[in-house]
């Protein structure tokens, strides 16, 4: 188990440093991103269906997923870009007004 590594004194643990000790164990997750916006962005695309459809829509969106290529698209570009998530032209708004924040 996962927490035998650890003294019993210090099993209260962070969320940081139980993080940090699912990463060593297991490795970094695949949706995990150094870009805060795109992990913002995968996040609200996420929501209501399964990881390999906004797969689909990061790959596409490879380098681009970006406040400032999204400040450069009308609302409905972005939506065709996301519809593949569903949902498309409310995770469109949000991630359209979520650009300057």
């Amino acid at each position: 188990m996962l927490l035998s590594r650890v003294p019993e004194e210090k099993i209260v643990m962070t969320a940081t440093q139980i993080y940090k000790m699912l990463n060593e164990e297991y490795g970094q997750p695949q949706w995990c991103s150094d870009n805060p916006y795109q992990v913002m962005a995968q996040a609200i695309l996420m929501q209501n269906l399964n990881w390999s459809s906004v797969e689909k829509v990061t790959d596409a969106l490879v380098g681009k997923m970006v406040p400032e290529y999204i400040l450069g698209l009308e609302t409905e570009e972005l939506e065709n870009l996301i519809r593949p998530c569903g949902f498309y032209k409310e995770k469109a708004a949000v991630i359209y007004y979520s650009k300057e924040g």
